[in-house]
Protein backbone atom coordinates (compact mmCIF):
# COMPACT_ATOMS: atom_id res chain seq x y z
CA UNK A 1 0.00 0.00 0.00
CA UNK A 2 1.68 3.38 -1.05
CA UNK A 3 -1.52 5.74 -0.39
CA UNK A 4 -2.34 8.05 2.38
CA UNK A 5 -4.39 7.37 5.48
CA UNK A 6 -6.68 9.68 7.25
CA UNK A 7 -6.07 9.39 11.16
CA UNK A 8 -7.71 11.11 13.87
CA UNK A 9 -10.78 11.27 16.33
CA UNK A 10 -14.56 11.90 16.69
CA UNK A 11 -16.14 13.26 19.65
CA UNK A 12 -20.05 12.92 20.03
CA UNK A 13 -21.44 15.18 23.32
CA UNK A 14 -24.45 15.29 25.11
CA UNK A 15 -25.96 15.54 28.47
CA UNK A 16 -27.67 12.73 30.00
CA UNK A 17 -28.37 12.84 33.61
CA UNK A 18 -27.35 15.95 34.24
CA UNK A 19 -24.27 15.12 33.19
CA UNK A 20 -21.26 15.40 29.75
CA UNK A 21 -21.49 12.34 28.30
CA UNK A 22 -18.77 11.23 25.33
CA UNK A 23 -18.54 8.98 22.86
CA UNK A 24 -14.89 8.95 20.83
CA UNK A 25 -14.55 7.12 17.99
CA UNK A 26 -11.06 6.97 16.66
CA UNK A 27 -10.43 6.78 12.59
CA UNK A 28 -8.59 5.03 10.54
CA UNK A 29 -6.86 2.87 13.40
CA UNK A 30 -7.35 -0.82 13.47
CA UNK A 31 -6.34 -3.04 16.31
CA UNK A 32 -3.34 -4.04 14.82
CA UNK A 33 -1.99 -0.72 15.22
CA UNK A 34 -3.22 0.91 17.52
CA UNK A 35 -0.79 2.50 19.31
CA UNK A 36 0.99 3.80 16.00
CA UNK A 37 -1.70 6.06 15.02
CA UNK A 38 -4.09 6.90 17.80
CA UNK A 39 -4.36 10.34 19.23
CA UNK A 40 -3.26 10.38 22.56
CA UNK A 41 -5.68 10.61 25.86
CA UNK A 42 -4.35 14.20 26.21
CA UNK A 43 -5.70 15.63 23.21
CA UNK A 44 -9.05 13.43 23.49
CA UNK A 45 -9.44 15.16 26.91
CA UNK A 46 -9.16 18.35 25.30
CA UNK A 47 -11.83 17.69 22.32
CA UNK A 48 -13.89 17.02 25.34
CA UNK A 49 -13.23 20.00 27.31
CA UNK A 50 -13.72 22.24 23.68
CA UNK A 51 -17.37 20.54 23.12
CA UNK A 52 -18.32 20.84 26.94
CA UNK A 53 -17.60 24.74 26.42
CA UNK A 54 -19.69 24.67 23.03
CA UNK A 55 -22.73 22.94 24.60
CA UNK A 56 -22.65 25.56 27.12
CA UNK A 57 -23.10 28.11 24.31
CA UNK A 58 -25.40 26.31 22.16
CA UNK A 59 -29.26 27.70 21.68
CA UNK A 60 -31.38 25.84 23.54
CA UNK A 61 -32.76 22.44 21.76
CA UNK A 62 -29.95 22.05 19.92
CA UNK A 63 -28.44 18.73 19.93
CA UNK A 64 -26.02 16.73 17.30
CA UNK A 65 -22.38 18.29 18.74
CA UNK A 66 -19.72 16.44 17.71
CA UNK A 67 -15.82 17.38 16.67
CA UNK A 68 -13.58 15.76 14.35
CA UNK A 69 -10.06 15.90 13.44
CA UNK A 70 -8.15 14.19 11.19
CA UNK A 71 -5.13 14.36 9.22
CA UNK A 72 -3.52 12.55 6.47
CA UNK A 73 -0.47 10.31 6.95
CA UNK A 74 2.74 10.64 4.57
CA UNK A 75 2.66 8.82 0.96
CA UNK A 76 4.86 5.81 1.44
CA UNK A 77 7.32 5.01 -1.03
CA UNK A 78 8.18 1.86 -2.50
CA UNK A 79 11.79 0.46 -1.41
Amino acid sequence: MFGRRKIGAIVETFVGAGHYQHRVYNIGVDAKNLHDCQLSNEIIEMLKKVNEKVYDAMSEGSSGLVVRVEYKTPRKTKQ
